[in-house]
C-alpha cells in the first residue's frame, strides 16, 4: 500500500503537500505486526517529514502492550493514532480502552480512524459488508463516542472515515431520539406523549435540545472518502456537516487510486457551490489545527 515515491508523484500530481499513513486494519494482527507497521511508518516519516504524518498502531486486545507500543511509536516520531471503527469483539465505548484513551488525551494525539473490514455479525455475501455494514460500523462508532466516550474525554479529537457513515443522511434521525448522557447535568423535559417517540426539529428546538446536541456531535471530524468521489454524497456531508468538521481525504489507494482521481475529486470540490473559506476549511483548515500545523 505504501510504494512511498508512486505514492510521492501521485500527491504531487494532484497538489496534495500532506497526506497521513495508517494501516490500521492490520494492526488486528497482533503486537509484532503492529511494531513492523509503525517501525516501517516512521522511516517513511523520517525520510520525508514535510511529506506524511504517521500513525501508531495498537493491539487493542492488549492493553498494556498498547500502552508501551504507543509510547514507542511517538519516540519514532509518530503523531497521531489509528484505529478502527470495531476491533475485534471491543467496540470503542469498551472499558479496555480506558487506559489508552487516558493516555492519548495526556498526550493530545489524533485520532484517525478507519472501518472496520468486516464489521462483527455483517455477511459478506452481494459486498453487504464492504458497503453497507462498514458505513453502520463507523456511524455506530460516532454514537458510542458521543454517549460514552466524551463524558470522560471531551478533549479527544477523533476523525471519522467515509463521511461518518450513514451520518450524512442520518444525523436527523440521531438528533430525533437524543437523550443527553446524564454526566452532561442536563435532562430534557420532553412532553410524555412524545417521549419514547421521535423529534421533530420544531419539537427538538421547543425542548432546547439542539445545542446540547451540538455540543457533542460538534468535536466531531468526518473525512471525504468513502464514495469513490461521488459527489451527492460530498454534498449531503456539506449540508449535515459544519465547515469546521470536514477533512478532505480520499482512502488512497484503496478508493481513489491515483494523482489524476486525487486531481478530478479536489477539483469537484472547488467547483462546489459553497463559500471559499469552507473549501479553504476542508482542504487545509481543519487539518493544520488537528494536527497543529502552520497554515
Amino acid at each position: 500500500l505504501y510504494e512511498v515515491d508512486g505514492q510521492l508523484q501521485d500527491m504531487d500530481e494532484a497538489g496534495i503537500d500532506i497526506a497521513v499513513l495508517n494501516l490500521a486494519q492490520w494492526s488486528l494482527k497482533g503486537v509484532e505486526m503492529c511494531r513492523l507497521i509503525n517501525d516501517s511508518i516512521a522511516q517513511v516519516v523520517k525520510e520525508h517529514p514535510d511529506r506524511f504524518i504517521g500513525c501508531v498502531h495498537l493491539p487493542l486486545d492488549d492493553t498494556k502492550a498498547s500502552i508501551e507500543e504507543l509510547h514507542r511509536g511517538l519516540d519514532l516520531g509518530l503523531r497521531a493514532w489509528a484505529i478502527l471503527s470495531s476491533f475485534l469483539d471491543i467496540t470503542l465505548d469498551d472499558e479496555r480502552m480506558s487506559p489508552i484513551y487516558d493516555e492519548v488525551s495526556r498526550l493530545k494525539l489524533p485520532i484517525v480512524m478507519h472501518a472496520s473490514l468486516l464489521p462483527k455479525g455483517a455477511e459478506s455475501a452481494y459486498t453487504i459488508g464492504r458497503t453497507l455494514a462498514r458505513a453502520y460500523d463507523i456511524s455506530g462508532a460516532a454514537l458510542r463516542i458521543i454517549y460514552k466516550v466524551f463524558q470522560k474525554w471531551p478533549d479527544l479529537q477523533f476523525i471519522l472515515p467515509h463521511m461518518g457513515g450513514v451520518l450524512p443522511m442520518m444525523k436527523g434521525r440521531v438528533m430525533a431520539f437524543f437523550e443527553p448522557p446524564p454526566e452532561l447535568g442536563f435532562k430534557l423535559e420532553y412532553p410524555e406523549d412524545i417521549r419514547p417517540l421521535p423529534k421533530t426539529l420544531n419539537e427538538l428546538e421547543a425542548t432546547g435540545a439542539i445545542p446540547y446536541f451540538d455540543k457533542l456531535f460538534d468535536r466531531l471530524y468526518f473525512d471525504t472518502g468513502g464514495a469513490c468521489g461521488w459527489m451527492p454524497a460530498m454534498q449531503a456531508a456539506v449540508n449535515a456537516f459544519r465547515p469546521e468538521q470536514i477533512i478532505f481525504g480520499t482512502d488512497y489507494p484503496m478508493e481513489i487510486h491515483t494523482g489524476k482521481d486525487k486531481k478530478w475529486f479536489i477539483d469537484n470540490i472547488k467547483a462546489m457551490d459553497i463559500p471559499a473559506r469552507n473549501k479553504e476549511l476542508i482542504f487545509s483548515g481543519n487539518f493544520n489545527r488537528v494536527f497543529g500545523l502552520k497554515g
